[in-house]
């Protein structure tokens, strides 16, 4: 089976950060009963969502190890949800709960602008005052989580005769 996309993933992220909050705005989920019998791992376990706001002081690189460990993935150039890219003190991202994506100019540590921008045109279209982007996963692995995968690896590797390289393949395909 293959997993939820980034943007359904986002979104479920969202609901429940805002179910944690108490958002009395949010009095209904509607929801197909398929998604409300699966179970989901601890609220605690998903990656905090990040904000940024105009004006902000910000280290780069922590905003971008934020986003890798939110699950996004680090591109040449930004097409799709759940994705960003980086060119000098410019950092685009394509949240996941979002319609576009959003462009964060850096002026040093601070945040000097932030735009939404098109994807086509790779052009600023619209000015933001802050932008909050929700993990694209909703489950970080520990270490206790990444050794059972491993394990696991190990154990599939030695039963189907498979060498350290190929434990190794089955590793990274367990999302490692």
């Amino acid at each position: 089976r293959v997993g939820p996309s980034a943007g359904t993933m986002g979104r479920r992220v969202r609901v429940r950060s805002r179910l944690a909050d108490g958002d009395v705005s949010l009095a209904v989920v509607v929801a197909p009963v398929r998604a409300l019998v699966q179970r989901l791992g601890p609220a605690s376990a998903s990656p905090p969502s990040v904000r940024v706001a105009r004006g902000d002081r910000v280290d780069q690189q922590e905003l971008l190890e934020a986003l890798v460990a939110a699950g996004y993935r680090r591109e040449y150039q930004v097409e799709n949800r759940g994705e960003f890219a980086v060119r000098g003190s410019i950092i685009d991202v394509f949240a996941a709960t979002a319609d576009v994506p959003v462009r964060i100019d850096l002026w040093g540590d601070e945040v000097d602008r932030l735009t939404t921008f098109s994807v086509a045109e790779q052009r600023s279209t619209g000015d933001l005052d802050e932008v909050t982007v929700f993990p694209c996963r909703e489950f970080v692995p520990d270490e206790a989580v990444r050794a059972w995968r491993d394990a696991g690896a190990t154990l599939i590797g030695g039963c189907c005769g498979v060498g350290p390289d190929g434990v190794a393949a089955i590793g990274a395909a367990l999302g490692g």
